[in-house]
């Protein structure tokens, strides 16, 4: 899927929607220093018209930065799929929008346009993606468990990003092999299905996608009890009890890890990015005309990036978390 999003800017009673290439992968980037970064960063993006709405896809990244009301509402980033970096990032984001009010947008992109009063055509999934199960207990998976007549979980470990709770209550007889009794996962899983068949209920949460796509599992598993967990995959855990278990949850160590990821692709050309792109585009050009050149300073130079304040301010943000979370153990 292509690393785009929508970002709205809403101020003096008026909004406006910009589209930004790498949203969906640098999101952070355009919001860790706060309001004046973000600006400057929407002053490079392309503006969009009103009608340009009916081309958004709900799974796209996307944000509002509501000016007139202080709030910040956003979702995406390739380091916001995992669990750790998510709650760690969630907790030092407000710190550095000081005075604003700052929080996660579940329902993806169309919780982002109807801030602005916008309904766009929903997107359609495809309930027939195969479920396979994942290579390892060390990658990121999507967990399906199912409790049947005996009371005893069996989970199963699945690929990312296959929307299982799409099929309905023909998921049940549609995953490979018997699953396991116990399950120990070395790394977060990204989303879950939980089934319980005695009792007809089902609950979902992901962090790979917005929850918008599961807006129609109501319909889709007509009488069932069905629960949106967001991202708390606490519940899946507690309801397989001793039968699963997951990482323990260091925040510190989230924390350490997500500024220094943040920090390497800010000002270093690593990942998928802007200024990878922009060093290779160069590349490629000096190439078709010998001569020229474009140095890798001059190119990181030239991206929007924060002031040396607003990148100590956030690394302050980290370390205030880190100390209170210390001074609580």
């Amino acid at each position: 899927m292509d690393p785009e999003g929508n970002v709205v800017v809403v101020e003096n009673g008026d909004w406006h929607r910009y589209y930004w290439h790498w949203a969906d992968r640098r999101i952070l980037d355009m919001l860790i220093g706060g309001p004046e970064l973000a600006r400057r960063h929407v002053a490079t993006f392309q503006r969009c018209t009103e009608g340009e709405w009916a081309g958004v896809y709900p799974s796209y990244s996307g944000a509002v930065i509501d000016f007139d009301r202080s709030r910040l509402l956003f979702f995406g980033d390739d380091l916001m799929a995992e669990i750790p970096h998510r709650r760690a990032m969630l907790k030092v984001l407000p710190d550095v929008w000081t005075g604003f009010e700052v929080g996660w947008a579940y329902g993806g992109m169309p919780e982002i346009a109807g801030y602005v009063g916008v309904d766009p055509a929903p997107e359609v999934w495809d309930r027939a993606a195969p479920l396979a199960l994942s290579r390892g207990r060390h990658w990121p998976c999507q967990l399906v468990s199912v409790v049947a007549g005996d009371g005893s979980p069996r989970i199963w470990p699945l690929t990312p990003y296959s929307l299982p709770a799409s099929r309905g209550p023909a998921l049940i007889d549609s995953l490979p092999g018997r699953g396991s009794k116990k399950v120990v996962l070395r790394a977060f899983p990204t989303g879950g299905v939980h089934v319980d068949v005695p009792r007809k209920a089902l609950g979902v949460w992901t962090t790979g996608e917005p929850t918008a796509a599961l807006d129609g599992l109501p319909q889709l598993w007509s009488g069932w009890a069905v629960e949106n967990w967001d991202d708390r995959y606490e519940e899946q855990v507690a309801r397989c009890e001793a039968a699963l278990r997951v990482p323990a949850l260091d925040i510190d160590a989230s924390i350490r890890d997500a500024r220094e990821l943040i920090r390497e692709r800010i000002f270093h050309c690593r990942w998928d990015g802007p200024a990878a792109e922009a060093l290779s585009l160069a590349e490629a050009l000096s190439r078709a005309a010998p001569g020229f050149t474009v140095s890798a300073d001059a190119v990181l130079d030239g991206l929007t990036r924060p002031t040396d304040d607003e990148w100590v301010r956030f690394v302050q943000a980290c370390d205030r978390l880190r100390s209170s979370y210390a001074r609580s153990a």
